[in-house]
């Protein structure tokens, strides 16, 4: 539950002269992560700290754990920064050693949210995961976020979908939200079986069961728009234009 008041009044303390400006790269990476995860747009606040987050020497100070909470934090708000994502994604090039299996799911979740095209560090988090002993510590929502957002990317990295797919069975009963991007995994693993023999035959040891399961859950779930849907939502129903936020397609699931 969000105290609208609370956020109010920390905001506009943020938003006093030279407080950001002093603050250093975790503050700032801290500050972008707690207003993602309450869902709190202030367009104002927010353009200050990406703002600050570009200048090099804040970039400079910025380790794995805080690039992977300012992309994370963003993709939550749907903020479109392409030149902040670039320049996070070349910092993040320099320290691909560094990143958690939460770190890579965050960011990948991240990218994949916004639509962002950066393959040279994705490749990067990817090899990561595959040789630097990430792989094992997944948990089950950081595995299909990961999972979901390569689904996204289009990708055809047979080998890192296949261990993703195999990671992913060790977990007991998956909740909602996994099943529900586990069902379009399966659906981009379907699309893409000529390219993906190991993934594909990594999936079917899954049994039909959970492919049904997740294909339910994915159809009788609603869905959630993000924060900058529902500002443009807010938006266009304040210029009198009725909004549609969802059309359901059976045939599609």
């Amino acid at each position: 539950i969000i105290d609208d008041r609370l956020i109010r009044d920390l905001t506009h303390c943020l938003e006093r002269p030279g407080v950001l400006a002093e603050a250093e790269a975790y503050d700032l990476a801290t500050i972008v992560w707690t207003y993602g995860s309450l869902e709190y747009l202030d367009t104002g606040l927010m353009g200050t700290l990406t703002e600050r987050l570009r200048q090099p020497d804040v970039l400079a100070a910025l380790n794995a754990w805080s690039i992977s909470n300012v992309v994370w934090g963003i993709a939550r708000l749907g903020i479109g920064d392409r030149a902040l994502m670039s320049s996070l994604a070349a910092r993040g090039l320099q320290q691909l050693h560094e990143f958690t299996a939460q770190g890579v799911a965050n960011i990948l979740w991240g990218f994949a949210q916004m639509g962002v095209d950066e393959p040279r560090f994705v490749q990067g988090l990817l090899r990561h995961v595959m040789v630097g002993g990430v792989l094992d510590a997944f948990s089950p929502q950081g595995v299909t976020n990961t999972l979901w957002a390569l689904a996204v990317f289009d990708s055809v990295e047979d080998e890192v979908l296949a261990a993703l797919v195999a990671r992913a069975q060790m977990f007991g009963p998956l909740g909602p939200a996994e099943l529900n991007q586990l069902h379009q995994v399966l659906l981009h693993i379907r699309l893409n079986a000529d390219r993906l023999p190991l993934t594909r035959q990594t999936v079917q040891s899954l049994g039909r069961p959970l492919a049904v399961q997740a294909e339910r859950s994915f159809t009788s779930s609603p869905t959630r728009p993000s924060a900058l849907q529902r500002g443009v939502s807010d938006i266009l129903r304040g210029m009198g234009i009725e909004v549609q936020e969802e059309v359901f397609l059976e045939e599609a699931g």
